[in-house]
């Protein structure tokens, strides 16, 4: 009996040896997988993550988290030195890659250019490190809110700003579209070539928008306005729906990004 109950326990102690050698340890330089990592209770797989302006969920935890140079300038000798599995990419630090498959330093990057590609980083991350179950029910819930977030459409057309000088909207194929459209918003630069694209201002006495939404390269309601003075030709303005967004949290394509949707809904709805 006894040799049978330590026969068991050596076969337990060994996947479980197997099990922890096997969890990939990452340098994650996309604050959006740092959030997921987080949200699927895998962040002891975290090595390091690169040093952020606008703060990660869970900030008081992050914060704490080594670092490897910054978002768009990660350094290569911090990353060798501490030996990853895998080092997650963002799309300001894709100069590093080349130097990465040298080093035979396995390496991935992720878009999150709307909500279903958020869905499936989750399942994605879930795979490598080992959280199927968890991923799949975050991503259950993350559908759920989706389509509670769809009822009592605003009912409304307008758009995301990216930048007044030049012109440039956040065309179709992006997440702040998709945004959008989760809101009831019709962007009316959804059928503009690019995902950014170069507007002439009379776009806007054309397309008249009844909310706008900025924060990206103009931080202030006054600077918009000195850029685009027509603006207050339009319903946007009259109706004080002129939103000042911080879109790094707010595009930041993580499961956090239900709930700042939900907050912006709720102060949209105070102004309609």
């Amino acid at each position: 009996m006894l040799e049978k109950l330590l026969k068991i326990l050596c076969v337990c102690m060994g996947l479980f040896s197997f099990a922890f050698a096997q969890a990939p340890k990452m340098i994650v330089l996309d604050p959006a997988i740092v959030e997921i990592l987080y949200a699927l209770k895998a962040e002891d797989r975290i090595l390091a993550i690169a040093k952020m302006q606008a703060p990660i969920k869970p900030a008081d935890k992050t914060s704490k988290l080594p670092v490897v140079g910054t978002f768009s300038h990660p350094s290569i000798e911090d990353i060798l030195r501490l030996k990853p599995d895998y080092v997650i990419l963002n799309s300001y630090a894709m100069g590093i890659k080349p130097q990465l498959d040298n080093f035979n330093i396995k390496n991935l990057s992720f878009e999150a250019h709307s909500l279903e590609q958020i869905k499936n980083n989750i399942l994605e991350i879930g795979k490598i490190v080992g959280k199927n179950q968890e991923a799949q029910k975050i991503v259950g819930k993350f559908e759920t809110d989706i389509q509670e977030l769809k009822k009592d459409s605003l009912g409304l057309q307008g758009a995301f700003i990216y930048s007044t000088a030049p012109l440039m909207l956040f065309g179709g194929d992006t997440l702040p579209s998709d945004i959008l459209e989760l809101l009831g918003i019709q962007n009316i630069a959804k059928e503009v070539h690019g995902k950014r694209p170069i507007i002439e201002q009379e776009f806007l006495l054309k397309n008249p928008p009844q909310i706008l939404f900025y924060g990206v390269r103009v931080d202030s309601e006054s600077g918009l306005l000195n850029s685009l003075p027509l603006l207050k030709n339009t319903e946007a303005f009259t109706h004080k729906r002129l939103f000042y967004m911080q879109l790094h949290s707010l595009l930041r394509g993580s499961p956090n990004i239900i709930d700042e949707i939900k907050q912006l809904k709720e102060e949209i709805k105070k102004k309609i």
